[in-house]
């Protein structure tokens, strides 16, 4: 007597972030897809520099950025973390992605060097075809880029080449651009190069918005982007290939928080904050 054995052919993807609700709302999407299996997580323990604890790393971010956009941070980061003791019994609450690995048995790997060994090993070892990053702070370097099989990408929540850096919502709010995007492009040698592969531009009102709305709404258009390009859905379109170049902006500071401050713009929506921590959507 013959036995069939079921095939699984979904796509199997490692999912890399820094542990904050922006990767949760990604992470939970990706989730949803059938198709595709999140077979392991890569999350960041850096904090500005490799060698910095979480004690000077956050000392050095508050003395480059200052209180107001430090704060901004922390929320969407420790205190996130911290308030998960408190909704631990709200099975609707937006969980850490530690907590949601957990919940669905994904392996989780803390680093501050994801081309260390052990990390690499990790990766390796899952022999997935996907990787993708979601508000990474860390370089994936050509060991890794170069891994049979495994196609390495990136959501960018900018319309690149356009605002390439650490936090583009920020720089495109304080420069008053009309609209806002995201973009999923394959990871280069260099942060926000390589080949744009889609891209969505959102009817986002700036005015009257705030930073963390915006980026929870693009942060979770751009990891439907990726499960469309995962699963095929493509547009006929050729790939645009990203030059490195020296527009590049990096943390910003105390002068342009307060710049940003100044103009009107708000960094956080408390309610906002509350809503999407307690029903665990972006909506």
């Amino acid at each position: 007597m013959q036995t069939t054995q079921a095939i699984n052919n979904n796509k199997k993807l490692i999912f890399c972030s820094y542990s904050c609700i922006y990767s949760s709302l990604v992470l939970n999407k990706l989730l949803e897809d059938k198709n595709i299996d999140v077979v392991a997580i890569v999350n960041s323990s850096r904090i500005l520099k490799p060698d910095y604890g979480v004690l000077t790393g956050s000392l050095k971010q508050i003395r480059l950025s200052g209180w107001r956009y430090s704060t901004y941070l922390f929320l969407i980061t420790d205190i996130f973390h911290w308030l998960q003791a408190v909704l631990t019994l709200r099975k609707q609450s937006l969980k850490t992605i530690h907590g949601i690995a957990k919940q669905n048995d994904i392996p989780i790997i803390n680093t501050k060097d994801i081309n260390g060994k052990e990390s690499i090993d990790f990766i390796r070892n899952h022999q997935a075809d996907f990787l993708l990053a979601a508000h990474f702070n860390q370089l994936v370097k050509p060991e890794i880029l170069a891994m049979p099989s495994l196609e390495c990408l990136n959501i960018h929540p900018s319309l690149l080449p356009a605002f390439k850096g650490v936090d583009p919502v920020f720089y495109a709010i304080l420069q008053k651009q009309g609209g806002v995007g995201v973009s999923l492009h394959r990871m280069a040698e260099s942060f926000d190069t390589g080949e744009v592969l889609l891209q969505a531009e959102q009817a986002i009102a700036i005015t009257g918005n705030c930073l963390f709305s915006i980026n929870c709404e693009l942060f979770v258009k751009g990891a439907e982007l990726a499960v469309n390009w995962i699963n095929g859905v493509q547009p006929p379109t050729i790939p645009t290939l990203l030059e490195n170049d020296d527009q590049y902006d990096s943390w910003p500071s105390v002068e342009k928080v307060t710049q940003f401050s100044g103009s009107g713009s708000k960094l956080m929506c408390l309610l906002k904050y509350l809503s999407i921590i307690f029903t665990g959507k972006q909506a």
